[in-house]
């Protein structure tokens, strides 16, 4: 009875106790376990941003890096470049230059050579001219010497005639002949020992046949040349002081010629002066060219080929010294001659005073050149 009584109560507090998925308990769990499990997913969300956070900053570093690296390789590249550049600048420049310099080079060789064609033809038809000129008086007065009716005096003046014109065409020819040896290299200097005064006395004698009526010439200081001497070639150092001597002859018309000379501690300059028609200074740098003969109006008067000053300078060079001119147009000209005074070979002595003296010590041989002043 009792037993049957304890069922239905039994059963009763049993009815009364809710179900375990509806308890408090149940749902206290459940909520743990879903917070917990959104932690543990929070933490490996955390997580895993963390590691793709490290990942995407050693990728950054990396990029980062790899962005300098293309930077500095740019920057050298580009250094580089500008190098090539500046390189290329500097090239192309300096290949301007070069083609500029060629140019200008190739135009004055153009203007050189042309100039050179004017002067040769002008050199052959004043060659042909002069040349022509004493050939016809020859060949005429040769005949006239065939007449039986001359007078003897007309026939001497005849022979005089002859024989003047047959020098002039030596003398062209020689002078053609010199260019020739002197371009070639053909001259053989020969060093002797030279009495200037004795030289200059007697080139002065020569000339004074040549020189123009009323035209004289004459040596300053003649009395303190005796002891003068010269150690160099005899026959260049005559020639080149002819062509001066020629040139101020067939340029002087009036007033006089002056043959100067003085010496220095190792050359002696002799000086050719005249009164004559002067040389433009547009003209002077060109006078010792090879056949350059200066033109103008009342100058196709004057005989000549122009080649004797353009000899006159090569033979000075081949002594070891230099020729130059001062003048003024209307006025006269100076003509400069420097040559070296050379050493005597048997006494290893330099030339200049025969005593002994040295040019410093009182020997005033080769005098003072004045300033030769142009005379009506």
């Amino acid at each position: 009875m009792d037993t049957m009584l304890i069922a239905p109560s039994l059963a009763q507090e049993l009815a009364e106790i809710p179900a375990w998925d509806n308890s408090a308990v149940y749902g206290l769990a459940i909520s743990l376990t879903l917070v917990a499990a959104f932690v543990a997913l929070f933490r490996i969300r955390v997580s895993i941003l963390k590691k793709q956070r490290r990942t995407l900053e050693q990728r950054v570093r990396e990029r980062t890096l790899e962005i300098e690296e293309a930077n500095r390789l740019l920057a050298e590249k580009q250094k580089e470049i500008s190098a090539q550049n500046e390189e290329l600048r500097r090239h192309r420049e300096h290949l301007e230059q070069m083609i500029e310099e060629r140019t200008r080079e190739l135009m004055q060789a153009k203007l050189r050579a042309e100039e050179s064609d004017r002067l040769k033809s002008s050199f052959i038809d004043n060659m042909s001219h002069e040349i022509r000129t004493p050939m016809n008086a020859i060949i005429g007065f040769s005949a006239l010497l065939g007449d039986a009716n001359i007078s003897d005096e007309e026939r001497d003046e005849f022979v005089g005639v002859i024989s003047s014109n047959g020098r002039a065409l030596l003398a062209l020819i020689d002078d053609i002949l010199d260019v020739s040896k002197i371009q070639s290299d053909d001259v053989e200097l020969l060093p002797e020992r030279i009495q200037v005064r004795d030289t200059l006395s007697e080139l002065r004698d020569l000339y004074c046949e040549a020189a123009n009526p009323g035209v004289s010439i004459e040596l300053v200081d003649e009395e303190k040349m005796g002891d003068v001497v010269l150690f160099a070639d005899l026959e260049s150092l005559r020639q080149a002081l002819s062509h001066l001597l020629g040139n101020a002859c067939k340029y002087t018309e009036r007033g006089s010629i002056r043959i100067a000379c003085r010496s220095g501690e190792d050359e002696a300059v002799f000086e050719v002066a005249d009164t004559g028609i002067g040389i433009a200074r547009s003209e002077q740098g060109r006078i010792f060219e090879h056949f350059y003969k200066v033109e103008g109006e009342g100058l196709r008067r004057f005989s000549g080929i122009g080649v004797g000053l353009s000899i006159c300078r090569r033979l000075a060079q081949m002594m070891g010294g230099r020729v130059w001119v001062e003048s003024q147009l209307g006025e006269g000209s100076r003509f400069f001659l420097a040559v070296p005074l050379g050493v005597d070979p048997a006494s290893d002595s330099t030339g200049a005073c025969l005593s002994g003296q040295s040019v410093g010590s009182g020997c005033a041989a080769l005098g003072v050149l004045p300033n030769l002043e142009a005379t009506d």
